[in-house]
């Protein structure tokens, strides 16, 4: 499968097919998300879950991140940018190295600079998908106490929810 984040004009999930009769195209298996996907996991049932980093109705999301899919060279530009700012940090690292450069080139690579521009969404959503798929499941919190998750993982019966912008690991037990 693959997701689309950023392209808020096509939110979808897409599925590439590797073999047999569709060999090499592409399907649209969830079209219309809640959100910015970030990331896709599967459980021991193979299951997927893609989770939203981003909330598409949160109403406090400035318009350039709401409208930035519809314009690819600006995606790519920003891309870039981030790209030279982390080489360039990292090649006065090389020849002055400081903590301070470290952390810095740390932020820029991880996304971690992206919170000094967006709010904190008050909603996280992660949408279970079947192998085929189709939506079985979601899990939503909408009082902010968790917000930009761009990682889980399973383990027993509590899926860990993470992301770079927070500095915590949210649990949640699920029922199996």
């Amino acid at each position: 499968m693959v997701i689309q984040t950023l392209n808020w004009s096509k939110i979808d999930t897409d599925m590439y097919h590797l073999k047999g009769s569709k060999k090499g195209k592409f399907e649209v298996v969830v079209d219309g998300l809640p959100g910015a996907p970030d990331n896709l996991k599967t459980d021991k049932h193979g299951n997927i879950y893609v989770h939203l980093v981003l909330s598409r109705d949160d109403d406090k999301l400035p318009q350039v991140i709401l409208n930035i899919g519809k314009y690819p060279l600006l995606r790519k530009f920003v891309a870039r940018m981030m790209a030279l700012t982390q080489g360039g940090l990292a090649a006065i690292d090389s020849f002055f190295p400081h903590t301070l450069l470290k952390k810095a080139i740390h932020a820029v690579g991880h996304c971690e600079t992206l919170v000094l521009f967006l709010p904190a969404s008050h909603r996280v959503t992660v949408v279970k998908l079947n192998k085929d798929g189709a939506i079985i499941d979601s899990l939503h919190a909408t009082d902010g106490r968790i917000s930009g998750i761009s990682e889980i993982e399973f383990v027993g019966d509590y899926i860990y929810l993470g992301s770079p912008f927070n500095n915590y690991l949210a649990r949640v037990k699920v029922g199996q």
